[in-house]
């Protein structure tokens, strides 16, 4: 029986080729899809499920009226924690840092800014389990000691046994000379705790100038380098813990409106409004809007396959009557007809495995690093495609089936199906669905692009072209002569010290209040660090007052306007003269900038202060004439560089590119949105090609009489084409609602938008008519051009 069945259906198929050949390419779009998400969905939703005690670990984070959320709590927090919050097993205070280190002896070694290294103490091993292969958390109780991975200590010293790393000393800033204490294996499965160095945090308190940088002892400075984690002990609930962080700040710290609070760890890697390490982050509605982009796509295959099998329907009367008359009961013409859809459905999986390759290289910029075909080789898939496949299957063919086996034998034999005609009305509704998905599609892509378009090219208060910041080796007091050695360049007109460009990801960040008696109106402001030359060299213009005095340290401080606004001076320069007053120390206001864009334009502008401080300041700032031969004179810089940093690489950003870096989600989203908006056609498209070579094929008796009756090949043309016009007009009328709404939600993230622009919804109507009219006019057209009497011959 079975293979009767599968008999029938491949002869149906194969005598049906083009039309079969529309539902496996747009039901194999969908497949295609829905495996790249999967995958995914799954890679993200893996990490950090290994660890024994994970519905336990929590990291402290804070919400500021000022500055909302953040994943930092100053330093002091810890010990405070300790000796004050009941119901915690234990809590560990780390903190990212990105030295240069060396390796002394053998092969001498040199990292610039090398990255994943942490200051951390001794109980974070408690919460976070590593397999110990030398020496245990202990070592880390004593200063100057670090302990690697095998990994980091592989690249430190090759071909040492790792045995005999145990007791070589690494060093870092050549200030801090450290011992290795004890090897770690990596964590054994996906995760966000990507260290490969622990630096004991004695360490950090026993050096003052690290003790000093990454603000141990200071309640007002937080850096999100810094994060605090805590297990709970079993039984204790996280709202206990939260009553008794959110009276901290107060306590500790006058005039501090900060909460703190818990994050669990299984938030970790979805809450992008927690930093995390500069890790990346998965977003929770993303996921949930690329699984309801596999579902939009699936059923768009599926409204395809519906279609046009209700429009074979009568074509097939006289099969379906003749089994009916020799005895086939309906569920056995039902199973007939589901089998059919499998099959094609198959076909459609197999060829989205070809397919799935193709998706990962077009979208490696979109798609997380961890994707890749590997995971094609998991358990789950091997569930997941032939679950896939029944319900796409179940989908596509139910309804089609159950109407063509309801058809009566004698009306089937007779050709007088007048129900069939009926479902004339359905094909309709599903040609709109699809247009307006479509449609929906296309208007959320031209305001995605309009909106990030504006964001790359809109004033934001500095200059930023032709410019480049390079990493500065700490401690380095031959940059100096760098800097005079590239003035002395034809191609460069100006240098300064700061802490990132004026707009960086970056962001240092301290309390204080602006007014003689403001000492309880303490807020959060960002603070960069600069010298004299900085303001000019970005064009940043003063309304009021004057630039800063050189200084190593902070002595005065330049505001922008939203600070004087949002402390009360109506104008700049009555701020000038005023007091900041941070740590309870008091420096004097003396200049007032305009305001500039220090964070992309989803967030408002922010208060901010500009002021001295060398022992801050990491990057050296290059400005070049206009139309500079960039490659040519970065060559130039380099060979100076190597000259006085020989073996230290050359590192260095192009200012205009951190801007980019602001919107690259925005700009995937417009690569993914663009996709989506072909695919969508694409599908709807095939759907109305098969349509259209279905009614020619049905209609050719019908336009040769009409070509003999003096219908000309236009009005043939029209005949078809007409109705598709009007099902577009009802597509754009339908999404227009929806897509406005969707787009201005969207929009509303931004502090700095557009306006909706009336004229997208016709522009997107025309496009989609256009398509449309190109898919159907072309196959209208060829039949329009048959010979009549070909077709009439027989009549």
């Amino acid at each position: 029986m079975l293979s009767n069945y599968l008999r029938i259906a491949f002869r149906q198929l194969w005598k049906h080729k083009a039309l079969s050949a529309i539902n496996v390419l747009g039901l194999s779009i969908g497949f295609s899809a829905a495996l790249v998400i999967w995958m995914m969905v799954y890679f993200d939703l893996s990490f950090d499920k290994f660890h024994p005690a994970g519905d336990r670990i929590y990291r402290v984070v804070s919400e500021s009226p000022d500055w909302g959320m953040s994943s930092a709590v100053p330093l002091p927090v810890a010990d405070v924690l300790n000796k004050e919050v009941s119901g915690l097993e234990r809590s560990a205070l780390v903190y990212e840092f990105v030295p240069n280190v060396s390796i002394k002896g053998g092969k001498e070694q040199y990292h610039f800014m090398q990255k994943r290294i942490a200051f951390a103490d001794a109980s974070y091993f408690d919460i976070i389990r590593y397999e110990w292969l030398y020496g245990s958390p202990a070592v880390l109780r004593a200063p100057d000691q670090v302990v690697l991975t095998e990994e980091r200590a592989a690249q430190y010293f090759p071909g040492v046994p790792a045995g005999e790393v145990i007791g070589r000393e690494v060093i870092y800033d050549d200030s801090l000379h450290l011992t290795v204490a004890g090897l770690i294996a990596a964590l054994p499965g996906r995760t966000d705790f990507h260290f490969a160095e622990f630096v004991s945090m004695p360490t950090a308190h026993t050096h003052k100038g690290v003790r000093d940088y990454i603000g141990i002892g200071r309640w007002n400075m937080v850096n999100t380098s810094a994060n605090l984690f805590v297990m709970l002990r079993p039984g204790t609930t996280v709202e206990k813990v939260n009553r008794q962080l959110a009276g901290i700040p107060a306590r500790y710290n006058e005039g501090d409106k900060d909460i703190y609070f818990l994050q669990p760890l299984s938030e970790f890697h979805f809450d992008s409004r927690f930093e995390l390490f500069e890790r990346r982050h998965a977003n929770m509605t993303t996921l949930y809007s690329l699984s309801a982009l596999v579902v939009f796509l699936l059923l768009l295959g599926c409204i395809n396959f519906i279609n046009l099998q209700t429009a074979q329907a009568a074509g097939r009367a006289r099969e379906i009557g003749v089994r009916k008359t020799m005895g086939s009961s309906k569920w056995k013409l039902i199973m007939q007809f589901l089998g059919e859809s499998a099959l094609l459905t198959i076909f459609a999986a197999g060829l989205a495995i070809v397919f799935v390759p193709f998706i990962l290289h077009t979208f490696s910029d979109f798609i997380p690093e961890g994707v890749n075909m590997t995971l094609m080789k998991d358990w789950r898939v091997f569930i997941f495609i032939p679950l896939l496949i029944v319900i796409v299957s179940l989908m596509a063919g139910l309804y089609p089936a159950f109407v063509m086996a309801r058809f009566q034998p004698v009306l089937a034999l007779k050709n007088s199906l007048h129900g069939v005609k009926g479902k004339t009305r359905l094909r309709q509704i599903l040609t709109v669905s699809q247009f307006a998905a479509a449609l929906v599609l296309i208007m959320a892509t031209i305001i995605v692009s309009k909106q990030t378009r504006y964001a790359l090219h809109k004033e934001l208060g500095f200059a930023k072209d032709n410019r480049i910041a390079m990493y500065k080796p700490r401690g380095s007091a031959t940059m100096d002569v760098l800097r005079r050695q590239l003035l002395a360049m034809p191609e460069v007109t100006a240098t300064t010290y700061g802490f990132g460009a004026p707009l960086s990801l970056g962001t240092t960040a301290t309390r204080a209040a602006l007014g003689h008696d403001a000492l309880k109106d303490e807020s959060a402001i960002e603070v960069k660090y600069v010298d004299t030359a900085y303001l000019n060299f970005y064009r940043l213009r003063l309304l009021a007052g004057r630039n800063l005095a050189p200084s190593d340290t902070m002595r005065e401080v330049v505001i922008n306007e939203t600070f004087a606004r949002k402390a009360g001076y109506k104008k700049p320069e009555d701020a000038l003269g005023q007091s900041l007053t941070s740590s309870g120390i008091r420096y004097p206001v003396i200049g007032v900038v305009a305001d500039f864009h220090a964070k992309s334009l989803r967030e408002p502008i922010k208060p901010l202060m500009l002021t001295t401080g060398r022992s801050y300041v990491n990057m050296l700032h290059v400005a070049f004439e206009k139309g500079t031969d960039m490659r040519a004179a970065l060559g130039k810089i380099e060979k100076e560089w190597a000259g006085l940093y020989p073996g230290v690489p050359f590192k260095y950003n192009f200012v205009d590119e951190a801007l980019k870096h602001f919107y690259r989600e925005e700009t995937r989203l417009i690569k993914l949105l663009a996709w989506a908006t072909g695919v969508a056609i694409l599908i709807s498209c095939l759907g109305l090609l098969g349509l259209a070579i279905y009614a020619t094929r049905q209609r050719t008796r019908e336009i040769g009489i009409r070509k003999v009756l003096g219908a000309s090949v236009l009005s043939i043309v029209s005949l078809f084409s007409g109705n598709i016009l009007k099902l577009v007009l009802i597509a754009l009328v339908i999404a227009s609602p929806p897509a406005w709404w969707l787009m201005q939600q969207w929009l509303n993230k931004f502090a700095y938008a557009i306006a909706v622009p009336w004229w997208i919804f016709p522009a997107a109507g025309a496009a989609a008519a256009l398509l449309a009219l190109l898919t159907v006019g072309v196959q209208s057209l060829k039949a329009a051009l048959i010979n009549p009497a070909q077709v009439l011959k027989n009549d």
